[in-house]
């Protein structure tokens, strides 16, 4: 028992007068009265030593072969109670741990006093406690300290195999032990007949992938070394490249279609090396555009069938499964507006006296590759004009015309009159109005008077020579009479 230690006390009488326990083997009376005692010893002020040991920080086994020396741990012996004594310091190294002796390995007062340990290992990562034996006379006090070493380690996976000419991607991972956080470069070493693209390990994700393909049958091994500082470890990644049983998937892109309409694409799926398995092909289309797969004409070839009713051209994703297999292609769409022809008149607007003669130009042009026959014809309330031709036939990208002739006769009151004239093709029609003033012819001038003028001029005139004529006629009558007088 130490200083502070409490123990209880049974004191018990029996009929034989005795007190107190009985050995082992006795037979005791029978018990007649019996209390109990508590003592507690008192604490002793008996001078004492305290030990602590401080972990050093985890160390990169980078630094090795660098000036960086091992890490350091420190131990501090504390007094209690007037302790003045000195302490004599041990430590018990685990297996894989090389450390220097303990400075110092006495220490003696005035305390605290701090001592020192420096261990390292020889390049094996991981965590190795040592014990440090505190010794001052019949004191003996034990502390622990953890040195952390921290490493990493390169693993590669081996790709399944592929066919000749096809790429097969290792995983490359970097593993970091003990909390290692220096960065770790990669590099490989690629034998003969095997093409392999760079390769970057990301700090983030610690993984790399590294693609190779080869033209040669068979198996190609590659070094990869991960390099650290002083570190660097080795894995290896195996590339086999045979043929495997596989299919390839083609699609035809169809010709451009009208909108509204349909277009297809034939899908073709070959087998490659013996493949006898059984393909699904599905599709993956754009917003505006309908697709479905229709006929199996035959094992191989299938029919992608698209409609749309917006112009433009759209790409549809073809993906060919057979269990882990699978292939995608793009094929694309082309939908354009419906073949068509503009149709103008220039001018649009004339003005024309009435016995005269006015001419407009009828133009038309072909849109969308239209080609065709057009024929123009006029309403029937425009009696005085006329069309020549009277059909015009367009070629992919070309431009006809027609003559619109007016004739207004003299008779023909003045005004506005639109002309209607209409173009068609099939169920494709267009018009055009054009728009004409028709005007009086103005009068001829008499005698060198205009109209007006000349009217009014023998108006007065007729009214003189009446008078005139009346005039006359009466002195000749009166002459006739003087002359019959006897």
């Amino acid at each position: 028992m130490k200083p502070g230690d409490t123990f209880g006390l049974l004191v018990r009488y029996d009929d034989d007068g005795r007190i107190g326990s009985f050995w082992p083997g006795e037979t005791p009376g029978t018990p007649v009265y019996s209390f109990r005692a508590q003592i507690t010893l008192a604490a002793a002020s008996m001078p004492d030593f305290s030990i602590s040991a401080y972990a050093p920080l985890p160390f990169s086994l980078a630094y090795y072969g660098t000036l960086v020396r091992p890490p350091l741990a420190n131990i501090t012996i504390g007094e209690l109670n007037g302790f003045t004594g000195t302490v004599a310091l041990s430590d018990n190294v685990p297996s894989g741990l090389s450390c220097s002796p303990i400075t110092p390995p006495i220490v003696s007062p005035p305390f605290p006093v701090n001592a020192t340990l420096r261990c390292g290992t020889f390049n094996v990562s991981g965590n190795y406690t040592v014990t440090v034996k505190a010794t001052s006379g019949r004191l003996v006090h034990m502390g622990t300290v953890t040195f952390r070493f921290s490493d990493f380690k390169v693993g590669a996976s081996d790709p399944a195999p592929v066919n000749p000419g096809e790429s097969a991607v290792s995983t490359v991972s970097v593993y970091l032990i003990n909390g290692f956080y220096q960065p770790v470069v990669l590099t490989d070493t690629v034998p003969p007949g095997l093409d392999c693209g760079a390769i970057t390990l990301d700090q983030i994700t610690h993984t790399a992938a590294l693609s190779c393909s080869s033209m040669t049958l068979g198996s190609f091994t590659v070094t990869i070394d991960g390099t650290s500082g002083a570190l660097s470890h080795t894995t290896t990644a195996t590339f086999t490249f045979a043929l495997l049983p596989d299919f390839t998937l083609t699609a035809s892109s169809p010709v451009p279609v009208i909108v509204g309409t349909s277009a297809e694409s034939i899908i073709t799926v070959t087998p490659l090396n013996g493949f006898a398995g059984v393909v699904i092909v599905t599709d993956i289309a754009p917003v505006n555009l309908s697709c479905v797969i229709t006929s199996i004409l035959n094992y191989a070839t299938r029919v992608l069938v698209c409609t749309s009713g917006i112009v433009g051209t759209y790409k549809v994703t073809l993906t060919g499964w057979s269990g882990t297999l699978s292939h995608s292609i793009n094929t694309t769409f082309t939908f354009i507006p419906p073949p068509d022809f503009t149709f103008t008149a220039n001018p649009a607007n004339m003005t024309v006296q009435a016995g005269n003669t006015a001419s407009s130009s009828l133009i038309l042009t072909s849109l969308n590759g239209f080609t065709g026959t057009i024929l123009l014809s006029i309403d029937s309330s425009s009696s005085f004009a006329s069309l020549d031709p009277q059909s015009v036939t367009l070629y992919d990208g070309r431009t006809g015309s027609s003559m619109l002739t007016i004739r207004p006769s003299s008779t023909l009151p003045p005004g506005r009159y639109n002309i209607r004239i209409t173009a068609v093709s099939g169920s494709t029609s267009h018009n055009v109005t054009v728009q004409i003033i028709v005007t009086t012819l103005p009068a001829q001038r008499i005698l060198g008077l205009n109209p007006p003028t000349f009217y009014t001029a023998t108006g007065f005139l007729g009214v003189a020579l009446v008078a005139v004529s009346a005039l006359l006629l009466r002195r000749k009558r009166l002459s006739t009479e003087i002359l019959a007088t006897p």
